[in-house]
């Protein structure tokens, strides 16, 4: 049989097998496309051994590693669908190592519907490429729809972090809320509004605040990035809870915010532990950022509690990180600005409109000038705007069609609108920091003594106000303790878990109550025992005015409820209510007072009276360094205090 014309005879016989080997091998997978990768991704594994790519910073930021107080790591993700080793919320290396793997998996090994590794975790592979190498040719290509489609619709070319100011009404915003915007533009107009925005928040299952308070600094609640119209956030925020916004642009490139969107994407509805104090919606917006540019070490300041403000401040540390700061204030801020420069005629014709009357109808608006008129329906419309988002009416009540009404009006009158909108206050970045440690020197009826107290938050009513909200008081974890020079003996004066005041001027548009709730330890001096420690729980609810005359002048009145239990009580508890009244009174920015008077009267459990009075001052030398002086009486017990408070 004659051989083949391209195999000669005097071909050596090794010759001719490496020749068969050859055909045979050309018929086979190609390495890379075997299970796993097969040899090319154990050769990665191993180049990532040698590199101790596991122990490096970038990867534990994408994989949210902490070292533990001991020893060992762990992910703040417990959600199993962020990993590919059984243990790789505990051990980088082994995640690491099933990572690369996974990325060689064959597409055709895929159960319906099963993303590829490779779409999963685009910011892993991205970096995996960089460090190792890797050899795109080998690796499966798999469509990525879903994750192209999403990229394309957001088209970001800018990343802002965005700050809504605080919010009283709800224990989740008290502290304010960070989110971050990403911007896009369209034939070089911007598009903020119509950018996507990314918030990170617990998925609360309760409405109850003590169970949302405990459950939320215990990590009980699941924390989840979303993404949604950035408009509805100005709506909710601006309009319904009249809270301003600031929007600090940041100077990522182009490839940085690449890599955070991709990281956004591995996230997707991945569950967080979600921790109140720590692991917040700051905290994890920070940890984004830095995946983007990992250079920055924004989380790095905040090992024991994240607060709003000081991430907004973190920034800042970061030399031209914020290229830009932009205020957009609350629909309420507005009209706020807008009655504040009215004259008594435009100030009666307001009202006239708010209670219902035409324009034809008040003699007030009548007698106005077309450019006064015109300030006046600008004003009345932005009151409607504020009443309809606020109670979400529906036109039934003559809402929409009242305003159809005004507007028309306002179009017949050529004045434009001349009132400047409100400047920008100073931002949450030029606040007091949040950490507070005081040392006081006073006397009593018991002796001179030495007062130490320190708190990890946040502010008081007669704290530094700029960058916070008005006469509010938010207090964690409050501890003092005490050194009586008579005795020698250390005494612990108490401990407020929880102190929170909001004391708002009463407003015939917008209403507003003024509210307290604390509960904590403390010494029962109206007892006149200086070492008898009683859990307490009080709440109070009433009103308060500014004063006429003296505008910086705010006066308030609340009904206070309070119960205690302690082993000095003769039946071990004791329950009142009784009035809480004072001024609040800001001289200036650096110096303020308050007067003070509450009276309890306990009816149940020991049957007791209880009366407190006294002023407070507070000098600020600095936004982070006051001091304070008090006087005050408690029963028959006279007391006088001056202390240092300095914030860090």
């Amino acid at each position: 049989m004659m051989a083949p014309f391209f195999l000669s005879r005097r071909m050596s016989s090794h010759k001719i097998i490496f020749f068969l080997l050859f055909i045979t091998a050309s018929f086979l997978p190609p390495p890379a496309l075997a299970e796993n990768g097969g040899t090319y991704a154990d050769d990665l594994v191993k180049s990532a051994q040698r590199a101790e790519l596991s122990d490096d910073r970038y990867w534990h930021l994408l994989m949210h590693y902490h070292r533990g107080i001991i020893a060992g790591y762990s992910s703040e993700i417990y959600d199993p669908d962020f990993y590919k080793a059984p243990d790789g919320r505990e051990n980088p290396t082994a995640e690491l190592e099933a990572t690369i793997r996974g990325f060689f998996r064959p597409i055709e090994d895929l159960r319906e519907g099963e993303e590829h590794p490779q779409c999963n975790f685009p910011a892993r592979l991205k970096w995996l490429k960089g460090r190792l190498g890797i050899d795109e040719a080998r690796l499966p290509k798999p469509q990525c729809e879903r994750l192209e489609h999403w990229r394309e619709s957001l088209g970001v070319n800018r990343v802002t972090l965005v700050f809504a100011s605080y919010y009283m009404a709800s224990p989740a915003s008290m502290f304010g809320h960070t989110l971050l915007r990403l911007d896009r533009e369209k034939a070089g107009e911007s598009l903020d509004l119509m950018s996507y925005g990314v918030n990170y928040a617990a998925n609360m299952d309760t409405d109850n605040p003590v169970l949302m308070a405990v459950k939320g600094m215990f990590g009980l609640f699941d924390g989840v990035f979303t993404t949604f119209p950035y408009y509805m956030k100005v709506q909710e925020y601006g309009n319904m809870e009249s809270r301003d916004i600031w929007e600090y642009q940041l100077s990522l490139n182009k490839s940085q915010i690449d890599v955070l969107v991709l990281h956004l994407w591995e996230l997707g509805l991945i569950k967080f532990q979600y921790y109140y104090f720590k692991e917040n919606c700051s905290y994890e917006l920070l940890a984004l950022i830095e995946v983007g540019k990992p250079g920055l070490h924004l989380t790095d300041g905040f090992p024991v509690a994240t607060v709003p403000t000081q991430t907004v401040k973190a920034l800042y540390s970061e030399n031209g990180l914020v290229e830009k700061r932009v205020y957009r204030p609350s629909v309420t801020t507005l009209l706020n600005a807008r009655r504040e420069r009215m004259d008594e005629a435009q100030t009666q014709a307001f009202k006239d409109l708010v209670a219902g009357k035409d324009t034809h109808g008040s003699e007030s608006f009548l007698g106005l000038s077309d450019q006064k008129k015109a300030e006046v329906l600008d004003s009345y419309l932005d009151h409607r705007q504020y009443v309809v988002m606020r109670t979400r009416k529906s036109d039934g009540d003559g809402l929409l069609s009242r305003s159809r009404e005004i507007l028309l009006e306002r179009s017949r009158l050529a004045s434009e609108n001349a009132v400047p909108e409100p400047p920008s206050p100073r931002g949450p970045e030029e606040g007091h920091d949040s950490n507070k440690f005081i040392l006081g020197f006073g006397g009593n009826n018991g002796g001179a003594f030495e007062d130490l107290s320190f708190r990890p938050a946040y502010h008081d009513v007669l704290s530094f106000g700029t960058g916070y909200a008005e006469n509010s008081q938010i207090i964690y974890f409050d501890a003092a303790a005490r050194l009586y020079n008579t005795s020698g003996k250390p005494v612990f004066e108490g401990m407020k878990f929880v102190d929170l005041v909001s004391i708002i001027p009463y407003d015939p548009l917008y209403g507003g109550r003024s509210w307290q709730v604390g509960f904590g330890f403390r010494n029962l001096r109206d007892l006149g025992c200086e070492e008898c420690q009683a859990f307490y729980v009080n709440f109070g609810d009433g009103y308060a005015a500014r004063a006429r005359v003296f505008q910086s002048t705010v006066i308030y009145g609340m009904l206070r409820f309070q119960g205690e239990l302690g082993s000095r009580f003769e039946k071990g508890w004791r329950l009142g209510a009784g009035p809480d009244v004072g001024a609040l009174v800001e001289e200036s920015e650096w110096w303020k007072t308050q007067i003070y008077a509450r009276w309890l009267r306990y009816p149940d459990g020991n049957v007791s009276n209880e009366h407190e009075f006294g002023v407070k001052q507070r000098f600020a030398i600095t936004k982070n360094l006051e001091i304070t002086a008090s006087v005050s009486r408690i029963q028959e017990d006279n007391e006088a205090m001056m202390a240092v408070g300095a914030f860090f």
